[in-house]
Order: structure tokens, then C-alpha cells, then sequence
């Protein structure tokens, strides 16, 4: 942080007078409320500060000197100090580097008041199995308390019984642990230890086992077929709606086989994308290799799109074995030249079926435009093109593979429309966000999300270049709510944003005067069991969910809500929730408690543990 002084120097004395401006607050804010427990006595987000606005950092040296009329700045008014009486001039610059020593140093009063110091035990199990996890890390690392290892992280590895111990730990300190083969069940905070001046009570630390996701390609003869991209997708619920993301992915080897390993439990689609090789050359473009049969995209157990499949679920430590025979056709070549784009290294070529992405391998001359999409089987596609030049462009071209290669295909590319997003000025943390569009009938997330950043200031006006004409999501990300988006007359949290090749109407943000909070107790769970907490508005779908953990021993803190009310359940992680199937959301909200949140204000609401994704009460 700049730090600016004054020095003056006036009647034998010396005064450092300093201004410090005020801290930034940094952008990393959560999204729709994910809980986050900051260090006890830090205040969140402000790292590198007292907690008063001032700077921890030590003082610079003075970079000006102040003597009667005049002002002498160093390095820049050498030529000014002839003249000067030497011996006078040195005392003062003597006096001024004590003065800057001293502010450098800081006074007992400002420095933090030692933190309380316990031992620390625990131990490390499996939250499926409840059984011990041996080999796992434990680290006890340097929060922000005072660092009594000199700011090491320390670690230890448990044995048979899973356990673990750290003498001296300052409180605020977290301790995590982590194994090859899991991930921390807790995701939402740090594992804290106790404030008490003693001894802190043993704890446990849940890791949940990951899966694979195995399985071998077969030809309609039985035949390995290597080189083809496997996939595996995961589907969610963003603003009431369902898509699927990519989560892994892999290859196929000389033997057909494949494996997708460190995958959390849940629920996922497999599919064959087929071959989905990129590159680019110098020179003339060599026709790649004729008579290249084409495979996929195809999905397990079966269909051809992602409308037709089924979803498979991977046990927490569990190996799903997903195996596909696929008949080959053959592929021909799409080849032309992109007119425009000449030069430009970051072009692209995707071919799209059903408004999915197809594998092909695809070759690319930036020094002419020069193209060719190969082994594409015969139907309908749409070939897409996209330019990084200033401005952004783009292409959308309607291609029919017959029984022949197209040959001769001029492409014609032309500026990307921008999208203006305005931000109200009702609170002025919304200049930490993020707006994302998220294209809308992109189901695989294969176009890419377009991203802008809030700036300094209150409010502003953001402007998103290059965005594809097409149907996106508008989401807003930050510490501060939003109350409303619109485009013209469209309600975004209901509807798409329409682009077309000419743009669209501005994006309005409104945000809510101020965020409330919400602290659920989950009622029928274990002093360290973990439970997922969920709170959905009453205009859900259309409104986004928020969640947050608790164990029995904390409730959840679900932060940064915007005011309305809200249905509040719990759920078991281990047991995979799909927000898109309307039975499990239904049953869930049978069960749920309804609590209003209001602006600036903190709710309390207790709930009881569903046992199972269908409903059903715990103990």
C-alpha cells in the first residue's frame, strides 16, 4: 500500500506527519453466499492490515525534503541544493532518517496482543466408512496468529488409527488434512481448533474417497480403437436450470482402455466424443490422412445426445466401468479458407451437431486462413469460427456432408457484438463482482463463458467484447445481491439474454440495499458429521440456491443473501442431491423450514437431516 509523508524541519525540530489511504477490499468474494469462516479476531478479507485501515507493512523512507520555502525531492532536485549550508543540510536529513526509523518501528500498543496457545489432537477418518485413514497429511499451518513456528506449516502422517497431534498451536491457526485417493469433505471453511486457554478438544477431520471412472472402446468388430477422446460430464442447476459441464476427461490407448481417476461421488454422464486433435502449420496445408473412420459423440449405456442419455452414479472409493462398442463410418474432409483472419493465431474451428461440439481433428494455417476438418461423418453441422483480432470476430456457417469431402469453403468472418453491463449504485461493494454470461443452448459448455470484472469506484459501467450472438445466462457474482437484472423489458433472473449480430439492450443490475445472513442448526446430526445446507427462495427455480456445511458441532453460516424468504433443508454429502430432478427437490422441500432474511439482519432457523435424496428424516 503507498504510504505518502511530509517531512518539515522548522526551529530545530522535526515532524513526520503520515497518511495512509484507505484499503482496498480485494474481489475474492463468494458467490450467492458459500460460507466462509474467517480467522477469530481478523477481519475478513482485509490481509496485510491491522484491522483499523492501517498498513502492517513497514514505512518507506521519505522521498521529500521540506526546509523553510523550500522543497527538495530526491533524485529529481539535486540540481536546487547548491547553495545550502552542508552541515545544516546533513543534520537535517540525520534528523529525518531517524524520524522515518522510528515510524518504521511499531509501538507496543499497536502490536497484536499474544494469541492463546493449546495442543492440538485429533483424527482422520473416512466420512463413508466412519473408519480410520491411514498415510493421510495432516498440515497445522501459519493463519493469522501469531506465528510461533516462524510461519513453517508443520505436517504430520497419521498411522493405522488415523491419528494425529500439534503442540503450541496458536489459536486462529487452521489444520487441514489430505490423502492421494480423497478430498477434504469439508469444502466451505478451515478446520478450526477451540478458543479456550487449554487444551483443545480431539478433533476429527472427515475426507471423502474418490472414485474412477474406467472402461474400454470396442468397434463393431470387437477391435480396440485408440486415440478417442473420452468425457465425463457433470450436471447442475444454475438459476433453476439444468446443464452439464465437463468434469474429465481422457484418451484411449493402443488397447481401446481408459481411466478417469480422483472423481468425487455423484452423478455423471460418459460420453465418446471421438477424435478431437488440434493444430497449426506452416505453409501449404497437407490433406490429413484419407479414409479416417469417425466414432462418436456417443453416451453410456447408450444414445447419440446428451436429450437421449442417462445419468450413472460413482460411489464415494467406488470404480464405475463404462464400456462402449461403436460402429465406424466413414469420414470426409471439411475444407476452405477463412476470409478476414489472416495472421491471427488465436482463431478457432469448432463443428457443432445438435448443438453439441463433435470430435474431429482439425488443422489450421494462420498465415493464410486455410482450414480442414477431418473424419466428419455425413449429416447436418454447423461449422463455427472465432478470431482474437481487435475487434473479436466471428462466423456461423451451415455445412451438409454428403458421401464426398467439401472442398472450397470461403468463410466469412465479421465483428463480434460487445455486451454493456450497468451496476446500480445503491451499495457500493458491488464494484468487487463479476458478471458471466453463460451461453444457454451450449449444453456441454463447450463455447466458453465471456467474463468482466467490476472497477474501482461506486457502480460503473462494464463491457463484455466479442460475445457470440445467442441465448446466455446472466450471473452475478459478489459479496453484494442482486435485486433485479434486466435487458429492456426482460427479467434475466426468468429469461435469457438474447444477442444478436447487432448486440442487444444494456444489461441493468440493481443491488439490494444490503446482504443479510442466516445460521441453521441441523438437528439429528453427529458431533462431527457434515451436512449440507440449502436455502432456496420462494421463486425457485428462477432464483439460485444458496448452500452452505455444518457439522454438529457449528451450524452453517449462509452469508451475503439477498432479503426475502427462504425454504431451509439438509442433506448428507455422500448422498448425491440432483437439484434438476423436480421428485428429490420436491421431497426435499417437504421437509424444509421457512425462515425470513432480512437486509442487514441475521436469521436463525433449526432443521432437521434428511436421510436419504427422496426425503425421509434422520435420527
Amino acid at each position: 500500500m503507498p504510504v505518502s509523508r511530509e517531512v518539515s524541519a522548522a526551529a530545530g525540530r522535526c515532524a513526520v506527519r503520515q497518511s495512509s489511504p484507505k484499503p482496498k477490499m480485494p474481489s475474492g468474494a463468494g458467490i450467492g453466499g458459500s460460507a466462509r469462516r474467517a480467522a477469530p479476531g481478523s477481519p475478513a478479507g482485509l490481509d496485510g492490515h491491522d484491522g483499523q485501515g492501517r498498513s502492517a507493512r513497514p514505512a518507506r523512507r521519505p522521498q521529500c525534503l521540506v526546509t523553510g520555502e523550500k522543497t527538495f525531492r530526491f533524485g529529481q532536485d539535486s540540481d536546487r541544493i547548491r547553495g545550502v549550508n552542508p552541515v545544516e543540510f546533513l543534520q537535517k536529513i540525520c534528523c529525518i532518517l531517524m524520524i522515518a526509523a522510528a515510524a518504521g518501528q511499531e509501538s507496543p500498543a499497536r502490536r497484536a496482543a499474544p494469541r492463546a496457545v493449546v495442543n492440538v489432537t485429533g483424527t482422520v477418518i473416512d466420512v463413508t466408512t466412519r473408519l480410520p485413514v491411514a498415510n493421510a497429511v495432516v498440515e497445522c499451518g501459519a493463519g493469522p496468529a501469531e506465528r510461533l513456528d516462524s510461519g513453517k506449516t508443520r505436517r504430520v502422517v497419521t498411522g493405522a488409527d488415523g491419528r494425529f497431534a500439534f503442540e503450541k498451536v496458536a489459536q486462529g491457526t487452521p489444520i487441514r488434512a489430505w490423502r492421494r485417493g480423497y478430498r477434504t469433505a469439508d469444502t466451505l471453511a478451515n478446520i478450526w481448533h477451540g478458543e479456550a486457554e487449554k487444551d483443545a478438544e480431539p478433533l476429527t477431520i472427515e475426507l471423502v474417497a474418490l472414485g474412477a471412472v474406467t472402461g474400454r472402446v470396442r468397434d463393431e468388430h470387437g477391435d480396440p480403437v485408440a486415440g478417442l477422446t473420452v468425457q465425463l460430464l457433470k450436471a447442475r442447476v444454475e438459476h433453476g436450470k439444468r446443464h452439464v459441464r465437463l468434469h474429465a476427461s481422457g484418451l484411449t490407448d493402443d488397447q481401446g482402455a481408459f481411466r478417469l481417476w480422483h472423481i468425487d461421488p455423484g452423478s455423471y454422464y460418459v460420453k465418446v466424443l471421438g477424435r478431437r486433435r488440434a493444430s497449426y502449420g506452416i505453409g501449404e496445408l497437407p490433406a490429413i490422412r484419407p479414409g479416417v473412420l469417425s466414432y462418436g459423440p456417443a453416451y453410456y449405456p447408450s444414445g447419440a445426445r446428451l436429450q437421449e442419455a442417462q445419468s450413472v452414479g460413482l460411489e464415494p472409493g467406488g470404480t464405475l466401468q463404462a464400456d462402449f462398442n461403436l460402429r465406424g463410418q466413414r469420414g470426409y474432409s471439411i475444407r476452405g479458407r477463412i476470409q478476414g483472419a489472416a495472421r491471427d493465431l488465436g482463431m478457432s474451428v469448432v463443428l457443432l451437431r445438435d448443438g453439441e461440439t463433435t470430435g474431429h481433428d482439425v488443422r489450421i494455417e494462420p498465415a493464410t486462413g486455410a482450414f480442414e476438418v477431418a473424419g466428419v461423418a455425413p449429416g447436418e453441422y454447423v461449422l463455427m469460427v472465432r478470431t482474437q483480432g481487435q475487434p473479436p470476430g466471428f462466423a456461423r456457417v451451415p455445412v451438409l456432408v454428403g458421401e464426398a469431402d467439401v472442398t472450397g469453403l470461403l468463410v466469412a468472418v465479421r465483428p463480434a457484438p460487445a455486451v454493456t453491463v450497468t451496476v446500480g449504485e445503491q451499495n457500493p461493494l458491488a464494484r468487487y463482482s463479476t458478471v458471466l454470461l453463460i451461453p444457454d443452448e451450449d449444453p456441454l459448455g463447450d463455447l466458453g463463458v465471456y467474463t468482466a470484472y467490476g472497477k474501482d469506484g461506486t457502480g460503473g459501467v462494464l463491457r463484455i467484447e466479442g460475445v457470440l450472438p445467442g441465448r446466455y445466462r446472466v450471473q452475478w457474482q459478489s459479496v453484494a445481491p442482486a435485486a433485479s437484472i434486466r435487458s429492456g423489458t426482460a427479467d434475466l433472473f426468468q429469461d435469457p439474454l438474447i444477442v444478436t449480430e447487432d448486440g442487444c439492450e444494456p444489461v441493468e443490475i440493481e443491488i439490494a440495499p444490503q446482504a443479510g445472513r442466516l445460521e441453521v442448526e441441523v438437528q439429528g446430526l453427529g458431533p462431527e458429521e457434515l451436512a449440507m445446507v440449502v436455502a432456496v427462495r420462494d421463486d425457485f427455480p428462477r432464483a439460485p440456491y444458496v448452500e452452505a456445511g455444518a457439522t454438529g458441532r457449528r451450524p452453517a453460516e449462509l452469508t451475503a443473501m439477498a432479503p426475502g424468504r427462504y425454504r431451509v433443508f439438509a442433506y448428507r454429502p455422500e448422498l448425491p442431491f440432483a437439484f434438476n430432478d423436480p421428485e428429490e427437490v420436491g421431497a426435499a422441500l417437504e421437509f424444509s423450514a421457512v425462515v425470513d432474511v432480512t437486509a442487514g439482519g441475521t436469521g436463525r432457523v433449526a432443521v432437521r437431516l434428511m436421510n436419504s435424496a427422496k426425503g425421509g428424516l434422520g435420527r
